[in-house]
């Protein structure tokens, strides 16, 4: 009988990685009604989305017209999304399509939703190319009552005025002795303008507002009172239109379009608007669409809002004032979604002028539509290589002569949001035989237990048993336990934080390798406790490990990572399985 022996000199560690599963696609532009912009739907397959403020009512009457651009191939298929993300019927609304192989058009009587509407283009026949988007309509409205107002007191009007508007505004007494004035509030409730109030004539009890542009889309509070201790019944009435602007103005620029995650502190930037003669500017901001938030620092260059906890879109507005010169609006839209991972695989170690072939299969779609892939070369590298197929998850290249360590970064995007960069590295030749591998960026809760590892990495011995070495290099300070082992552990922050770590081996500083590690607020997707048997007696000869118990929380598919962490090398086959 062959004595059995203890398997506790060879020593073996296993991962377990559990994956997960975003609205509408991202913004490609906003335009006002009446405007024309150029847009390109993408050769993937993609989709190119262009948004128009609106307010609701029977009398928003819009025509839409998408034509192909010349020298494209362009099959415009086209949907209109309303605010709250669902597609709007056209006729069954009581409106009407025409189509072609070239252009699209059609005409609504009415928009039952206000807010940021969109107009999505796709190929159709998997066709690609450039388009112009046109939207027709006036935002227009029109209002009148009489009101009696007490000494010393208010009556409010709540008015929806479009992107772009003027309103003329006029009031007179009606059987009274009242001084009317008024006092115009934007949708965060801040005066207007200087924040004095238009007064009328004393004598005539009268005064008129002509024309008077409003920085932001939204609700605006009208403030009837009285001046001067009067009290009484007036007359007012209010017409909105398209405001007639002329003369040098100011910009406000909101930058491009921006993506955030659940839960998230976000900040939004107007800090490159300009002004037209070097004066300081002022700043209003305004939420124009989207579930309501509450934004801190409207009037600063930079305000802030928690993102909401769901997937959505939410738009906002910037105008600038430059010593009372209003600017045109400019409309930021923001999509709130769980960012796809990026995954550029394994490190790698090749001979001079190998084939090799990188692997981001294993990368992460959350929302489960499909991931574009975009993979470069690091700048730095002291080689230089060509991608095959650098925006498919498998690139290839050649391997260049000689010793060098390459860096490749893979980027993917779902149409909703973008991963962060993830880098793999790729030792070429012989100089070094410790490769370091960080292992797969991960999303966790808040003071959730994180545990990283370097089972992948690659030595001369072939086990990770020596030369470890785990370095934070950004983000909130933790602990590392165990930092000299492959499998670290520490307990996240309290706080949302963009964490980094650093692996080497045998204090290769060239072959490290990095890992980042998000902190959410509301992260879902929880670690596996990893469950494997053990210890294990056996005699010698084939081996099972199994670790098929291991269980994820939240019931997501799992893939496996064992590693040879002490004892005499030996070949593990199905290193990748449970």
């Amino acid at each position: 009988m062959t004595p059995s022996r203890m398997l506790a000199p060879v020593a073996f560690c296993l991962v377990a990685l559990a994956a997960s599963v975003a609205l509408g696609d991202r913004l490609g532009a906003t335009i006002s009604l009446g405007q024309t912009t150029t847009a390109t739907v993408p050769a993937s397959g993609g989709v190119t989305t262009v948004g128009f403020l609106v307010t609701q009512g029977t009398a928003r009457k819009l025509a839409f017209t998408v034509k192909r651009s010349k020298g494209s191939t362009l099959q415009p298929d086209v949907s209109l999304v309303a605010p709250d993300g669902t597609v709007f019927a056209i006729a069954a609304n009581g409106g009407s399509v025409k189509t072609s192989a070239t252009s699209w058009s059609a005409k609504v009587p009415n928009v039952p939703q206000s807010g940021l509407w969109r107009v999505e283009v796709r190929g159709a026949a998997a066709s690609s190319g450039g388009c112009t988007v046109n939207v027709k309509g006036k935002d227009t409205f029109k209002t009148a009552a009489t009101v009696t107002v007490p000494v010393n007191g208010k009556q409010e009007v709540v008015i929806e005025a479009g992107d772009g508007a003027a309103i003329t505004v006029s009031a007179s007494r009606a059987g009274s002795s009242v001084i009317p004035q008024l006092l115009i509030l934007d949708p965060n409730g801040l005066a207007v303008g200087d924040g004095t109030a238009f007064v009328g004539s004393d004598k005539t009890g009268k005064f008129s507002l002509k024309g008077y542009r409003l920085p932001v889309f939204g609700k605006y509070t009208l403030r009837f009172s009285a001046a001067m201790g009067t009290g009484g019944g007036m007359n007012y009435s209010v017409t909105g239109a398209s405001a007639k602007i002329a003369g040098t103005l100011p910009t406000a620029d909101v930058g491009a379009a921006i993506e955030t995650e659940p839960g998230l502190v976000t900040t939004l930037d107007g800090s490159h608007s300009q002004p037209a003669s070097g004066k300081a500017l002022t700043y209003r901001w305004a939420q124009v669409s989207g579930p309501a938030v509450a934004l801190t620092g409207t009037s600063t260059s930079k305000p802030t809002f928690t993102a909401p906890i769901g997937e959505t879109s939410i738009a906002f507005q910037l105008s600038v004032t430059e010593q009372g010169a209003l600017s045109k609006a400019a409309t930021l839209d923001v999509t709130v979604a769980r960012r796809p991972l990026a995954d550029a695989g394994r490190s790698q170690a090749v001979i001079s002028a190998a084939a090799v072939t990188l692997d981001g299969t294993k990368s992460l779609d959350r929302r489960g539509k499909g991931l574009v892939y975009a993979w470069r070369q690091i700048p730095g590298d002291d080689a230089t290589v060509t991608l095959t197929g650098a925006d498919t998850a498998s690139p290839t290249f050649t391997a260049p002569a000689g010793n060098h360590t390459l860096h490749l970064g893979l980027s993917v995007d779902d149409g909703n949001a973008r991963s962060f960069e993830d880098v793999v590295v790729v030792e070429v030749g012989t100089a070094n035989t410790a490769v370091a591998d960080a292992g797969r960026e991960q999303y966790v809760p808040r003071m959730a237990t994180v545990h990283l590892s370097g089972l992948a990495s690659k030595n001369a011995s072939g086990v990770l048993d020596s030369g470890i070495l785990w370095t934070q290099t950004a983000g909130t300070a933790v602990t590392l336990a165990s930092a000299t082992t492959p499998w670290p552990s520490f307990t996240a922050p309290r706080a949302p934080s963009d964490l980094e770590f650093q692996l080497t081996i045998n204090g290769v500083a060239a072959t490290s390798d990095r890992v980042a590690v998000h902190v959410r607020p509301v992260e879902p997707n929880l670690p596996a406790p990893t469950t494997a048997d053990g210890p294990l007696n056996a005699p010698s000869g084939a081996i099972q490990l199994n670790a098929t118990a291991t269980i994820d929380p939240t019931g997501d598919a799992l893939s496996f990572r064992w590693a040879q962490v002490a004892g005499n090398a030996v070949a593990v086959t199905g290193a990748a399985s449970g």
